[in-house]
């Protein structure tokens, strides 16, 4: 009786986390169905690839003389004429095989061998219409590039339909920014000369510069440069995160310092530096690894982001 019990209990809870799983992809599936029009892809050229491998985030083709581009959007169609969605943030060539890296799968990703296929590069409009709210982000890793910061705009615009990403970098959901993985403030003063006008303007950088003067003086001229385009708009400067690794931490915290003492007219600060250290086991809550926010530091930096505007 209790290994008859024991079967029936395993049974349904195997039930519920496949309904659970069920809901979320839906969730995604939604989000991704009510953004992108399916109806209308435009396919700009198409190539024919043998898929080797696959996974949740890294494709392997054989094609190495593709050109593919990051951040693009591509459609893989099998045999069976099923089509898979995806765009890809970095890339690299080994053994006469392209690795797609960074990958991410739009509305589902292909189940059982694939083989041979063709391999499109697409333009998937949108289908809703443009927020209302201008957002210009000027952003190093953490707000582009990295695990969970991918999702850093999708994460808000989820949250909130009516901000629009504004920015001549595109991450690998399609939205836009200013910045990338390498940019720091040095970089993002260069943007900050010619940046399109905004309601919203989010400066996040600071985490891994070493002269923390010249972080403030960047920081200044941006702030000039950017009133001088949109007099009226608002101005938000996330402080970095902190680090798990003390010798990291360190350098970082003296940039807080300097963003600290800042006294810039019109600007709002969000200090996640403090807020984060201020939590119980902040390094295994607000981190994956020692190097990368998860996903929860996102939306708690969404929400704050989203309470300012």
């Amino acid at each position: 009786m209790i290994k008859k019990f024991n079967y029936f209990f395993v049974i349904f809870v195997l039930a519920i986390i496949s309904v659970i799983k069920f809901i979320n992809d839906n969730r995604k599936d939604y989000f991704f169905r009510h953004r992108f029009d399916l109806t209308n892809i435009e396919y700009l050229e198409s190539y024919t690839v043998e898929v080797l491998d696959y996974s949740y985030n890294q494709l392997t083709i054989s094609n190495n003389d593709l050109k593919l581009e990051p951040n693009q959007t591509y459609a893989l169609t099998n045999a069976a004429n099923e089509q898979f969605i995806f765009a890809f943030s970095s890339s690299e060539i080994k053994d006469n095989k392209i690795f797609l890296n960074n990958l991410v799968w739009y509305f589902k990703k292909p189940l059982g061998d694939i083989e041979n296929a063709k391999l499109s590069k697409i333009n998937l409009p949108t289908k809703i219409k443009d927020g209302s709210v201008k957002v210009a982000m000027l952003t190093g890793q953490f707000g582009c590039c990295m695990m969970h910061g991918k999702k850093f705009r999708y994460f808000w615009q989820e949250k909130n339909p009516n901000v629009q990403f504004k920015g001549t970098e595109k991450d690998v959901y399609s939205y836009s920014y200013y910045g990338g993985a390498a940019a720091n403030s040095s970089s993002l003063l260069k943007e900050s000369r010619a940046i399109e006008p905004a309601d919203v303007y989010v400066i996040w950088t600071g985490r891994n510069e070493k002269n923390s003067d010249l972080l403030a003086n960047n920081i200044q001229q941006i702030h000039r440069n950017l009133k001088r385009i949109s007099p009226e708009a608002e101005i938000i400067l996330i402080y970095p995160s902190p680090s798990p690794v003390p010798e990291l931490d360190e350098n970082i915290s003296l940039n807080v310092k300097c963003l600290d003492a800042l006294d810039l007219k019109g600007i709002k600060k969000i200090d996640i530096y403090s807020l984060f250290k201020s939590k119980e086991n902040w390094q295994n809550y607000y981190f994956d690894y020692e190097y990368a926010l998860s996903k929860k530091a996102y939306l708690e930096i969404v929400n704050l982001l989203n309470d300012e505007i």
